[in-house]
């Protein structure tokens, strides 16, 4: 029926902007300071524990992928605080993030991570049509965004959700 096509045209176009915005973090390799890069885990990861990548922090010679994993969503706060809630229901049950199928970007560790924060990240409409917009521009594309207020919504975002899960789980040990 009409009503179908149009919530599975809604379903595809959610699909494919979460996905640039994935591209985006992605490509965008100063958000998380100098030592922070994104990788990206498989479909399988992305399905089964909702982790779209991972933070890897390098200082050095030594790396450390257990930063915190991330899963990009396009969609306003509604559906990012409907997956905070799932996250903080798995902390109640004593889980975490986890990510079945890592190769570290140094190729020296490759295979399951386990206990990893998870946090979420989104953007709705406008802020997508801002951010395509900069990509589309081409070549000062990670400069123009370094100073984008979108970076500083993430950030935040990523330590508001750390303290609040760090809550939950202290909750869970009273």
């Amino acid at each position: 029926s009409e009503l179908d096509s149009d919530k599975r045209e809604k379903v595809e176009r959610s699909k494919l902007m979460a996905e640039c915005l994935e591209g985006i973090f992605l490509y965008t390799r100063s958000w998380f300071g100098p030592t922070s890069h994104l990788f990206p885990t498989t479909r399988w990861d992305d399905y089964k524990h909702g982790v779209d990548m991972v933070a890897e922090r390098r200082q050095g010679d030594l790396v450390n992928h257990h930063g915190f994993a991330l899963d990009v969503t396009y969609g306003g706060q509604k559906t990012v605080l409907k997956k905070m809630k799932r996250i903080a229901d798995r902390i109640k049950d004593g889980k975490m993030g986890q990510v079945d199928f890592f190769k570290a970007s140094d190729g020296k560790y490759k295979g399951q991570l386990g206990d990893i924060p998870l946090v979420v990240t989104g953007a709705d409409g406008n802020t997508m049509k801002e951010l395509i917009n900069i990509f589309a521009e081409g070549e000062s594309f990670d400069s123009k965004l370094s100073d984008h207020p979108y970076q500083f919504q993430v950030i935040a975002g990523v330590i508001e959700q750390c303290d609040f899960y760090i809550e939950i789980a202290g909750q869970c040990t009273d």
